[in-house]
């Protein structure tokens, strides 16, 4: 079983060609998106998202506090209809669980034969590649 330690999650809003990579954070009723987004434009993304994606990674919250939350100005709803996602969960040993995750019942879930690991060591030469093949995937 794979055990995580830290959640980020990155959306892809096509209208935009934007990507939003966000810090999660852990409450009473499950994982959570924090603060606000950092934004990388799709031209952007190769030479940044390494950077970015550890940022948000190293800035997971175990125990989050209610005014730490971030929602999104349009809806929750809105939010999840214009954008594909992808769950990336840092392992124990450190290499990375990256989730193409799919809409479903006005949120996401994943399945687990998509499920990517990358080894720690593989993160700084793949992440780009991995994540841009997993939003070929979401729905």
């Amino acid at each position: 079983m794979k055990t995580s330690q830290a959640y980020a999650n990155v959306y892809y809003e096509k209208k935009r060609k934007m990507f939003l990579v966000f810090t999660m954070g852990s409450r009473s009723s499950g994982r959570t998106l924090l603060d606000g987004p950092m934004e990388i434009t799709s031209e952007q993304f190769d030479s940044r998202i390494g950077e970015v994606l550890a940022e948000a990674l190293n800035s997971y919250q175990a125990t989050t506090s209610p005014e730490r939350v971030w929602l999104p100005p349009e809806g929750a709803g809105s939010f999840i209809r214009k954008h594909l996602c992808v769950s990336v969960h840092r392992l124990e040993s450190g290499d990375l669980d990256v989730i193409p995750l799919h809409h479903e019942s006005g949120g996401y879930v994943g399945n687990e034969g998509e499920h990517v690991t990358v080894s720690a060591a593989d993160i700084p030469t793949t992440i780009a590649s991995i994540l841009k093949n997993g939003f070929s995937v979401a729905t």
